[in-house]
């Protein structure tokens, strides 16, 4: 059987019959059909499994998007919500961007399309957030049209099937893989043959330590011909480290309350609830001056730290942990002043877990002070 390579004629080298017949066996056997987004896969459920995956895997995405779907399980409500709120039901995804791009999206959608979503790519594409490939996954996946797509996945797999040495995201890349991708997809069961592309690059051609015994595709693979799988797609050359921030963060606590401020609107985090963040332990210190109250950052006792990457720079976190006993000043912690003062104070025992949306690293940290608070109040319980 003749190689399989890329070439800028295809069609000398395979018939897109034989590829789709290969993979439709393979994904009658072995294909996934339980993902919850499979279920019903109307546009609107599509759409938001397809953000909630970019750049995130599916295990972490399955409990998220079920919670997503129970709270917003149709394009008005998400479309009629707040973003702080649709902000907590985020909270933990990262890459905060694709939510408040959800719901920008959604009203776009409700209000210039009567709630129905377009049926062209080129249409779809013009959407806060969906590129190409997820234009194409919604109409495809939800069967409404037909459209090729070229997810992480689809990418990995065509570039090792194809000899495409090019870096997958560059320019020639993008185009050689959208002319494969586009030669290769079925006018018609595009749903089937688009979920297949997906599955064999979830299951079996994977980042690391593909299964190529089990692989449809061994016989024709140029990268199995040639031992590339480690060296295929071409990875981006490392560049210089990434540089670390440091920031030191004031977790004060007053009466099972912990001391919280909302992000700008703007920037990483945006809309998220953090702890009062400084450049120092100095102005952390100063900022506990002040509020009026005696307590000082403890410096005979170094904070605990965290480490979170994003995408441009590594953040070293330093929790200070400071006990507030004083009454506070009103202005300053009292919620209905939020419209004018940075801060609030939320219950760590049920209004943070239900009510406002916090970063991964904080959030940890709040459950770990609940559980604390938790054992403790358990043994004074047992004692008594």
């Amino acid at each position: 059987m003749k190689l399989l390579y890329y070439s800028s004629q295809p069609s000398q080298q395979i018939s897109p019959t034989l590829f789709q017949s290969k993979l439709k066996r393979w994904f009658s056997q072995f294909g996934r059909g339980d993902l919850p987004w499979q279920m019903e896969p109307t546009p609107y459920r599509v759409w938001i499994s397809e953000i909630m995956l970019q750049q995130t895997q599916v295990k972490t995405v399955i409990p998220f998007y079920q919670k997503f779907m129970q709270r917003y399980p149709t394009l008005e409500t998400l479309a009629h919500s707040s973003i702080d709120e649709l902000i907590t039901y985020w909270a933990g995804l990262g890459y905060y961007a694709r939510a408040r791009n959800l719901h920008k999206a959604a009203q776009v959608i409700l209000n210039e399309f009567n709630g129905k979503f377009p049926q062209e790519v080129k249409v779809l594409e013009t959407l806060p957030g969906i590129g190409r490939s997820t234009a194409g996954a919604i109409l495809s996946l939800s069967d409404t049209g037909a459209a090729p797509i070229l997810d992480g996945n689809v990418k990995r797999v065509l570039c090792r099937l194809f000899g495409v040495t090019e870096l997958p995201n560059s320019t020639s890349g993008q185009k050689k893989l959208w002319e494969i991708s586009s030669y290769l997809t079925p006018k018609k069961a595009a749903k089937a043959y688009n979920q297949a592309m997906m599955d064999l690059g979830a299951t079996l051609c994977t980042p690391t330590r593909p299964a190529c015994d089990r692989c449809p595709f061994q016989e024709l693979c140029y990268a199995f011909q040639y031992q590339q799988q480690q060296q295929l797609p071409t990875k981006k050359q490392k560049s210089t480290p990434k540089p670390t921030h440091q920031k030191w963060y004031l977790v004060l606590s007053h009466r099972q309350k912990l001391l919280l401020k909302q992000r700008p609107a703007q920037g990483i985090w945006s809309h998220l609830w953090i702890f009062p963040e400084f450049d120092s332990l100095e102005l952390l210190d100063n900022f506990l001056h002040s509020c009026g109250t005696n307590a000082h950052a403890p410096e005979q006792k170094s904070p605990s730290t965290l480490k979170h990457s994003f995408t441009h720079f590594d953040l070293q976190m330093h929790f200070v942990y400071v006990e507030w006993g004083n009454a506070p000043k009103k202005p300053l912690f009292n919620k209905t002043h939020l419209k004018t003062a940075p801060f609030a104070w939320w219950d760590m025992h049920a209004e943070i877990f239900h009510s406002i949306g916090c970063p991964a690293p904080i959030r940890k940290v709040i459950e770990q002070l609940y559980t604390k608070a938790v054992d403790l109040k358990h043994e004074r319980c047992i004692r008594n």
